[in-house]
């Protein structure tokens, strides 16, 4: 949820709550063994910092994150980088 997060002044967000339900649909879906794919914008600290915050991190098989890839949403490469993780 963008209006809780904190952010460093680097503007990585350090800590921040989810969307009621998103932690439980996460871990349904992995449970139910899909593959979970994150492709995000923002700097690669956030989405560690979040997930791991909320021990989602190894929920996730893939990251595709624009401050490690270096293009954002939705330039194709984002995604193509997702799925060559995944070959």
């Amino acid at each position: 949820d963008e209006g809780t997060e904190i952010k460093d002044e680097h503007e990585v967000v350090q800590r921040a709550e989810l969307i009621p339900g998103a932690a439980e649909l996460v871990r349904e879906l992995k449970q139910r063994g899909y593959i979970v794919a994150l492709v995000a914008d923002g700097p690669t600290g956030s989405f560690h910092n979040i997930y791991h915050q909320h021990e989602l991190y190894d929920c996730f098989d893939v990251f595709a994150i624009s401050g490690e890839v270096g293009v954002e949403k939705p330039d194709a490469r984002m995604f193509q980088h997702a799925l060559n993780q995944l070959a």
